[in-house]
This record gives structure tokens, C-alpha cells and sequence, in this order.
């Protein structure tokens, strides 16, 4: 189904839908919510949509990313960054781009069964209420893939009323689409359908004075559909029912440099909602097909050719859990559970100069756990909550053959040994209400997470540096603690401040072998390329300091201002010894924000800028970024009860924002300077 024939059945199908629903009381009303609500957590804890609100973003990372503790691995959002780097980092623990958080929408894993990475294109905020932000000590029983956190998504609830929702945005890049809901109530239950479509010229991620003939605008289109229907059985027990699927195509900046995206997913939810015992029992799969293209650019820019084409690289989960919550407002209330996630995926690829070699491998994860947290409130003013989980994990089924297609020899057959293990983790947090303006948090915790398999047995290539896969990585384990305070000065300032400290065993990082040219396991490295494998670091540390202000200056305007400063370095690398006391890649010192909100009447204005500090690309701290300042604007109108303008532009003063630096020099950068505007109204 291509993008324009989705927006077309968009319009048509919420044409039908409104003439042909009957409204029908008594089933789920949903709440109104603002567009911030801040917690007393850690800063920007969680944020509450406004879906009438134009000027939100088209992706959901960019909404996440007003934490200044949230990234993706490189200087860029998910409407231009290839899907391999959409991953979902919190606090920078990540020395590369597999994912240290957790992404679940109504309790549901989100990411990727092979790569850990994040399709965010993919979600409607139309429908979703609620994006929900946990920190380590509280995300804890999480366990595998939180040691950042976990950042929740909630769907928005079916209405008594049949209504639907339309937001369509066009932008200077040649981009231009349209999201729409629309929600059907029927007796004792009600179903959601939710459209999303998007196309765009793109546009150049080659620095200017880097850029040659064969360079060009990364175009990009996707289109999502959503499925939800709820049944409630009885007062206390509903059953869900959600069907989501997506399909993406991106041109990486080059003619024969594409990828492309198919992500399936099937979930069942039935909870149970009672007085002092409420359970939630949920059962998904998810199918995903990725296919991507890397190309080799001669030194002039005039010509490429394909060097490793990944034609088929899908990946399988399978997972449930059944989780029980005691809270009857007393002193004491309890959480426990189990769960588990069966994950499978391989690559097949063409490679080497001509693509004259084939290779295909891949293998299989489980991971299976329980856990419990319970929370205890010592006297009025203090409470302490703890979390523990006990889990299982196997590596099994690990391949790994390649052929010469000349000759149709096998030149590399291997079978790796199954591994298993039990990694623990546990949290505590200790929570203190000095007065009412005042809180003090204190928590520490471990935990730890599996590599997946894509940086198991998946190389790949980034212009001329290669990287190899490793199927012998061990799990990287964290061990932390925070220190925080919540304050209110006066009835208009808030503020938010922590002090963080992870201890680091076997982190994965992609280590520098040699420099070419010469032959690798990953293929040929051409002259000024390199070739890197991944590997565990024996130990590394990450110290950081957020603090967030918040300022009311009238019931009309507000002022915020962040702070993030994070010390992440290897401690110890043994097979690497020079990556010792070493800045880990793409980690920024220092980043600054400031934002104004201003509402006038009807039209509501905001600023917001954000200035980030040089980094490095490399772990080796070789290959320098340059600092930048980003300055966005947008403003907003009510129309009237139904509908709503806004426009604005994004990076204003077209500030060149690098996010890579290639061994010869090659820069690429982000998003340039993009006006966009929207309309959405509501039936």
C-alpha cells in the first residue's frame, strides 16, 4: 500500500465512520490533559499529550528529547536518522547505538526483536495520552534492556462518544502528510483506528563542503495503521486487542544507498481492576523484515559502488507476562510477576567488492524472569520502595556460513556454543519529605543487559569504516547510585536536581583493529577506512548532573531552563588498552537548554533553545564533532472549538550540526533549517 493511497483512505474512512457510528454512553470517558506534567522523579519525568496541539512533533523521539538525558547515538531525530540508530539511550551509558532503555506501550515491548533499536515514526500521537519516563532505580523490574530506564507509552481510552481526530503537516523539505483517529464505541466495548502517513524529500547529510555530484537529499516515507478494541467484560475486567503495522523506505543520502522497514505487531491484554488486587496478563508477537544497502563513494564523489547489501534481515519475538499490584492505600503495597521473551533473527548479505560473497547468520535469545517490588511508607514524611528480579537468559542456535557465488564454495562455516546464564537485579529507594516544598531521593540499584543479536552477528558499514559483529559478548552489568533533591523556593519556581553515578562491567563498544587497506572479516577496509570489531570494555564509569528549573512568571508565560553535564569514560580495557581513560563516543559534556511558553488568549508561542558541547565519534576520541547551538520557534492558534493552526522552524539559524566524522574526513550532519506548518481539527 503506498503512502498517498493511505491518506487517501484516511480521509475517506473517517468520512464513513462519522456518518455511520452511534454514540453510546457509559463506557470509557476520557480525561482532559495538558501538555506537561511534571513529576518530583527526575526532570521531565513524564509528559501528558494535548493531541489538539499542532506544534507537537511528528516523531515522539523529539518529545522525549526535551529530557536532556534522553539521545538517540547520534545528533539526530527518527524522521532522518537510519533506523539503526533510532535506539533509545537515557543518561548516556551507551558507548554505541544499541538501546540501554526500554520502550513498552500498554506494558508491551516496543523494541526491535533483532536490534533493540526504535521505528518512532511509526507511532500516532493522536493515539496516546501519556509518554511515561522511569529512571533506573524505579524501572528496575524491567530488568534486560532498562538500565537507562523505561520509557512507557500509553494509548489514549475510547470514548463514550464516537469523534475522530485529523492533524495533517507539510514542511519546507518537501514533506507533507496526515494522522488520524478515529474512535467507535459500542455497547460494552469500542474500537480505535489510527492512521499515520508521511513523505518527504529529505535532505543532505554530507557537509557542504564535503558534498560531490554523487550526493544526495535522503528522501523518506512511512505509513503506520493501528487496531485496538476493547471489551469490557464485566465492571472490573477489560480485554484488548491491538494490531499495529508499519512499513518505512529511506534513501541514505546516495542512489544506491536505501533501507527499508516492515514491523508487525499482535498483542492481547486482559486486566483486572479491583479494589485492593488488580492483575494484567499480556501475550504480543512482533515480525520484523529490514533490509539495508551500504555503498563505497570514490574519493571525488562522482560514483559508488555496493559493498554489503543486506537483503533480508527479519527478526521474531514472542513474549507474555502476568503481573499482580496489592495497593489498598495503606502503609504497605506490593508488585510481583513473571515474564518472558523468545527473540530470533538473522541477516543475509551480499558482500565484498561486487558483492561477490554471501553471508547468513543469526541465531536465538530467551530471556525468561520474575520479580517483585514493594513499597513501605515509614512514617508520614518517608518511604522506601524496593524492586528485585532473578533472570534467565540463553544464547542458542549462533551460525554464521558464507560463500563465494563465483565458485559456490563455502569459505567460512561456524556453529557457536549455546551460553546461558542468571543475572540478577535489584533497587532501592528512599524517598523524604523534608517539608512541603521539599523532597530528598536517594536510590541504588544493578542490573544489567543481554547484547542482542544484531551485535551478535550483524556487520556493518558506515561509509568507509567497518564493524564487525562479535557472537562471544558477555552482558554488560550496572551498578548505580543517585542522590536527588525536589524543591520549590517560592509558589513560581520549581526545581529538580540529581547527582548519578553507574559503575560499568563488559560494556559493548566497537574497538579499532587496523586501518586500511586490507582484507577483514567484514570485507575489504579501503584506504583511510578502518576496521572495528565489538567487544567487552572491562570497566567503565558514568557520573552525571541534571537539574531542571522551572519558572512561572505569570499565569501567561514560563520559563525552563536544564542542565546536563555526564562524565562517561573507560576505566579499563585490557583488549584495548588505549581506549583507557577515554570520553566514550558521541557522549557530549555538557548540553544546556532554555524554553518560554507563552499563552495569549487563543495563540500560544514557544522558544526553545539548546546548546551542546563538542564530542568525539570514535572511542579512540580521534575524530572530533564541533559544538552547536540549535534555536527552535513555533507558535499555535485556536480556531475554534474544532480546530487549531500552527506553524514554526525547526534549527532556525541553519546551524550545521555534525553527527559523524569518517576516517578520511567525510562529515555528516543533521537536520537543516525547516519551516513546517499544520491544521487539526476533530469531529
Amino acid at each position: 500500500m503506498t503512502i498517498r493511497i493511505l491518506i487517501i483512505l484516511a480521509f475517506w474512512g473517517a468520512y464513513y465512520l462519522k456518518a455511520n457510528t452511534i454514540d453510546l454512553p457509559n463506557y470509557v470517558v476520557a480525561t482532559e490533559r495538558s501538555y506537561y506534567d511534571y513529576s518530583r522523579d527526575i526532570p521531565i519525568r513524564s509528559w501528558a499529550l494535548n493531541i489538539e496541539d499542532g506544534s507537537l512533533p511528528s516523531t515522539l523521539d523529539q518529545i522525549v528529547s526535551e529530557n536532556l538525558a534522553f539521545s538517540f547515538f547520534r545528533r539526530q531525530n527518527a524522521e532522518f536518522a537510519n533506523p539503526t540508530t533510532q535506539a533509545a539511550n537515557l543518561r548516556f551509558l551507551s558507548a554505541t547505538a544499541a538501546s540501554r532503555a526500554l520502550i513498552t506501550k500498554d506494558g508491551i515491548p516496543q523494541n526491535d526483536p533483532f536490534g533493540g533499536w526504535i521505528n518512532w515514526a511509526r507511532y500516532n500521537d493522536l493515539a496516546l495520552s501519556r509518554l511515561h519516563l522511569q529512571n533506573s532505580a524505579t524501572g528496575a523490574s524491567w530488568g534486560n534492556q532498562s538500565a537507562g530506564g523505561v520509557i512507557h507509552l500509553h494509548s489514549t481510552d475510547i470514548p463514550s462518544t464516537a469523534e475522530g481526530r485529523l492533524r495533517i503537516r507539510g514542511d519546507s523539505e518537501g514533506g507533507y502528510g496526515a494522522s488520524i483517529v478515529q474512535n467507535i464505541p459500542y455497547q460494552e466495548g469500542g474500537l480505535q483506528i489510527a492512521l499515520k502517513a508521511y513523505d518527504t524529500d529529505g535532505a543532505y547529510v554530507v557537509h557542504p563542503d564535503d558534498r560531490g555530484p554523487i550526493d544526495q537529499e535522503t528522501a523518506i516515507d512511512y505509513a503506520s495503521i493501528g487496531l485496538k478494541n476493547e471489551i469490557l467484560i464485566n465492571e472490573s475486567l477489560r480485554f484488548s486487542t491491538y494490531l499495529d503495522y508499519f512499513e518505512e523506505s529511506r534513501n541514505n543520502g546516495t542512489p544506491l544507498a536505501n533501507n527499508s522497514t516492515e514491523a508487525l505487531d499482535i498483542g492481547l491484554r486482559l486486566h483486572s481492576e479491583d479494589t485492593t488486587l488488580s492483575w494484567t496478563a499480556i501475550l504480543y508477537y512482533q515480525q520484523r523484515t529490514f533490509e539495508n544497502q551500504f555503498t563505497s563513494v570514490n574519493t571525488t564523489r562522482t560514483g559508488e559502488n555496493p559493498v554489503l547489501n543486506q537483503y533480508d534481515i527479519p527478526g521474531e519475538g514472542i513474549g507474555g507476562s502476568l503481573v499482580f499490584n496489592h495497593e489498598n492505600g495503606s502503609k504497605w503495597n506490593y508488585t510481583f510477576g513473571t515474564d518472558f521473551r523468545s527473540l530470533s533473527g538473522e541477516t543475509n548479505e551480499d558482500f565484498s567488492f561486487g558483492l561477490d560473497d554471501r553471508r547468513q547468520a543469526g541465531g536465538d535469545q530467551w530471556l525468561a524472569g520474575v520479580f517483585g517490588s514493594t513499597a513501605w511508607q515509614i512514617t508520614d514524611n518517608q518511604s522506601v520502595t524496593f524492586q528485585t528480579r532473578l533472570d534467565y537468559w540463553s544464547i542458542r542456535n549462533g551460525n554464521r556460513t558464507e560463500t563465494a557465488l563465483t565458485t559456490n564454495t563455502i569459505t567460512r562455516n561456524e556453529t557457536y556454543t549455546d551460553r546461558d546464564g542468571i543475572e540478577p537485579t535489584v533497587s532501592a529507594k528512599y524517598l523524604w519529605d523534608v517539608d512541603p516544598q521539599n523532597q530528598i531521593r536517594l536510590s541504588v540499584g544493578h542490573t544489567f543487559r543481554l547484547p542482542n543479536i544484531n551485535e551478535l552477528y550483524r556487520p556493518f558499514r558506515v561509509r568507509i569504516d567497518i564493524t564487525e559483529a562479535n557472537p562471544e559478548l558477555e552482558p554488560e552489568k550496572y551498578t548505580f547510585i543517585e542522590l536527588g533533591w525536589n524543591g520549590s523556593p517560592n509558589d513560581s519556581i520549581q526545581i529538580d536536581s540529581s547527582v548519578y553515578h553507574y559503575w560499568i562491567s563488559d560494556a559493548v563498544a566497537n574497538v579499532f583493529q587496523f586501518s586500511g587497506p586490507g582484507p577483514s572479516p567484514g570485507g575489504f577496509v579501503p584506504n583511510g577506512g578502518s576496521f572495528n570489531r565489538k567487544e567487552n570494555i572491562d570497566e567503565s564509569t558514568v557520573l552525571g548532573w541534571q537539574t531542571l528549573l522551572e519558572w512561572k512568571l505569570s499565569d501567561a508565560v514560563a520559563l525552563n531552563f536544564q542542565y546536563l553535564y555526564t562524565q562517561s569514560k573507560f576505566e579499563e580495557s585490557t583488549i584495548q588498552p588505549q581506549l583507557d581513560g577515554k570520553r566514550f563516543p558521541q557522549v557530549p559534556e555538557h548540553k544546556l537548554s532554555a524554553a518560554l511558553r507563552w499563552q495569549l488568549d487563543n495563540l500560544q508561542i514557544n522558544a526553545e533553545g539548546i546548546h551542546v558541547r563538542s564530542q568525539f565519534d570514535d572511542p579512540l576520541n580521534n575524530r572530533i564533532l564541533d559544538d552547536y547551538i540549535r534555536l527552535d520557534f513555533d507558535l499555535s492558534y485556536t480556531l475554534n472549538e474544532r480546530m487549531s493552526a500552527s506553524a514554526g522552524v525547526n534549527n532556525a539559524t541553519d546551524e550545521i550540526i555534525l553527527t559523524g566524522r569518517a576516517s578520511n574526513g567525510i562529515r555528516s550532519i543533521a537536520q537543516p533549517r525547516t519551516y513546517w506548518v499544520s491544521l487539526s481539527t476533530r469531529w
